[in-house]
């Protein structure tokens, strides 16, 4: 972890502006082609919520602004960040469940996997059913039921750092023709970053996703 120094920072004005909104985040949601992702789960009998997860992980930690956090007043940047997302248990309650990221997408696979099946176990709950206190995190969530195509999330404007942190939701895949699609939305807080960087993280993503035998490998 480093801390930027503000005044030498070429987003000085940006952060001093948006960092007094009262509602500082913003929010985009597009449509991604999952096709070869869907089809690379299929063939291999693997979980299509953890390549994402993966997938998206990856992605997101190679551009700088994701990795910024406001902490105790200053802007730092941290090496990696690793997904903090929600499970639902098996008697429908959620929980929080974390997994750090692995260069490696079999171990990454392995150990997410593993936390997911303890994390629905109900008698493990209290275990799980905390906020994740790690401060290299972004939250995801999931809505594999429906297909939505707006989303937005809440926050505690008053909490700056945990308002700091990139939430990433996505819906249920469907068919469109010959093709699968599947919204997600992402949402930043905007002293960090513009929706150049946002944009450019939907980008990687569908760059992977339209790789994903390169990406997870074969």
């Amino acid at each position: 972890m480093r801390e930027i120094d503000i005044e030498k920072w070429e987003r000085k004005v940006h952060y001093e502006c948006f960092s007094q909104y009262d509602r500082p985040t913003f929010s985009v949601a597009v449509r991604l082609d999952v096709t070869k992702l869907v089809e690379y789960t299929r063939s291999t009998g693997t979980s299509y919520f953890t390549n994402f997860l993966y997938i998206a992980s990856r992605c997101l930690n190679d551009i700088t602004e994701f990795r910024l956090r406001i902490l105790d007043g200053k802007v730092v940047e941290y090496d990696k960040i690793s997904p903090s997302f929600i499970v639902m248990n098996n008697d429908n309650v959620i929980v929080t469940c974390y997994s750090e990221l692995s260069e490696c997408y079999q171990d990454f696979y392995k150990h997410t996997r593993e936390n997911i099946e303890k994390a629905q176990i109900p008698e493990k709950r209290e275990s799980f059913n905390t906020v994740v206190t790690k401060n290299d995190v972004f939250f995801v969530s999931c809505l594999p039921w429906i297909d939505f195509v707006a989303a937005s999330n809440p926050y505690n404007n008053r909490d700056e750092f945990a308002t700091s942190i990139p939430r990433l939701l996505w819906g249920k895949y469907v068919r469109e023709g010959d093709r699968y699609v599947m919204t997600m939305d992402i949402s930043v807080h905007h002293a960090l970053m513009d929706g150049y960087h946002v944009s450019k993280g939907f980008m990687d993503i569908q760059k992977a996703l339209d790789n994903v035998e390169d990406f997870l490998g074969k």
